[in-house]
């Protein structure tokens, strides 16, 4: 089984795109739980925090049908890059909104809604790369799978150290640099 996923990895550039989407991607599990703790650890509201958790889910999900839409017609190298900056400025317009609730709700809702659909835009790599070879493209599929669960494994638990440890801002702003790295890269 190991075997089948390290060929598919030896595909030309896989290995870099894989790695750079993981990366851009590890921030799905990031931001959800850092606005949380953010905000109730600055606030003391767990109501707030939830309006603005779920502003932020509510655009992604509605902005992915249209920035998908835009990476379709313009491609992923000219699309990625941008969406990447917009997702950062919104989650630095929340951080740096000084805890007025209408301008973090433009910010996470900025964010959300230029979150790029990166495991997409992996997928779709996978499939033009292993066009014609129909078992080594399941076997990249199930590969992001893995890597999907491992995202979701390991972000949370991420998020509360780095958040109790060092900042309760600290996730956000690494959240922010991991989508534009690794935007930047697969770009």
């Amino acid at each position: 089984m190991l075997g089948t996923y390290r060929e598919v990895l030896g595909t030309p550039g896989a290995l870099k795109f894989s790695s750079a989407t993981f990366l851009a991607r590890l921030p799905i599990a990031i931001v959800m739980l850092a606005i949380v703790l953010y905000v109730a650890g600055t606030t003391g509201s767990y109501a707030q925090a939830g309006v603005l958790a779920a502003a932020f889910q509510i655009s992604a999900a509605s902005g992915a049908i249209f920035t998908s839409r835009l990476m379709d017609v313009r491609g992923q190298g000219s699309t990625l890059p941008y969406l990447a900056a917009l997702n950062a400025l919104g989650l630095m317009i929340f951080l740096f909104s000084d805890q007025h609730v209408v301008l973090q709700c433009v910010g996470v809702v900025l964010a959300g809604a230029a979150q790029p659909a990166l495991g997409s835009v992996v997928r779709a790599r996978w499939a033009m790369a292993l066009e014609h070879q129909p078992e080594r493209k399941r076997a990249a599929f199930a590969w992001e799978s893995i890597l999907d669960e491992l995202i979701f494994t390991v972000g949370p638990i991420f998020t509360a150290v780095v958040a109790v440890q060092v900042g309760l801002a600290v996730p956000l702003v690494l959240a922010a640099g991991f989508t534009m790295t690794g935007s930047f890269l697969l770009a």
